[in-house]
């Protein structure tokens, strides 16, 4: 087993991570710094003070053919699928965009972080995972809810401003619902 990068204080937390193609994995710890782990070498470099995956939470997915990276945001309150490059820039990564594929009735409170699925060719699955509240009877939990919504990223075009950078647009395609009643599921994928 590798030993943890020097330098941290305690157990880092992870806050986000990305396998690269080759032998690389980029990994952002809350208050450590961000840190590539080389699997062939086994060893870990620093990459920075700050986090170079700061607008994710949860693995990135790479799309090749977009060639950008796609996780869900790190912002709590909008967990929204976003992407990203993260390799052809020189200075810190710029978020393309942001969607949000459901927006859920009042009543439903989201009790887990939502998870992302790559399906590829630009397709993904997002689950997310509602208690619905009473709203008459001191918002008692009367039931949980599981959200699976297909989605795919398609580029429409260049930004205009003469980078070359693409411009995306999400298409929603379904949702379906999974009741679970008074089970709490935690898990999908």
């Amino acid at each position: 087993m590798l030993d943890p990068p020097t330098g941290t204080t305690g157990r880092p937390k992870i806050t986000s991570y990305a396998c690269v193609v080759g032998s690389d994995i980029y990994i952002s710890t809350r208050g450590n710094g961000s840190y590539c782990l080389d699997t062939e070498m086994n060893t870990w470099l620093q990459l920075a003070k700050e986090m170079p995956l700061p607008f994710f939470s949860g693995k990135l997915e790479y799309v090749p053919e977009l060639k950008l990276w796609f996780g869900l945001s790190a912002e709590p309150s909008r967990r929204l699928l976003a992407a990203a490059d993260l390799i052809s820039s020189d200075s810190q990564p710029q978020l393309i965009g942001d969607w949000n594929e459901f927006t859920p009735p009042e009543g439903w409170l989201e009790y887990q972080e939502p998870q992302l699925v790559n399906l590829g060719s630009a397709r993904f699955c997002i689950s997310r995972f509602f208690h619905i509240r009473s709203m008459d009877n001191d918002n008692e939990v009367i039931d949980s809810v599981v959200v699976f919504t297909g989605v795919e990223v398609m580029p429409v075009g260049h930004n205009g401003d003469g980078n070359g950078k693409v411009k995306l647009r999400m298409e929603k395609h379904k949702s379906r619902c999974c009741v679970s009643g008074s089970t709490m599921i935690c898990s999908i994928f």
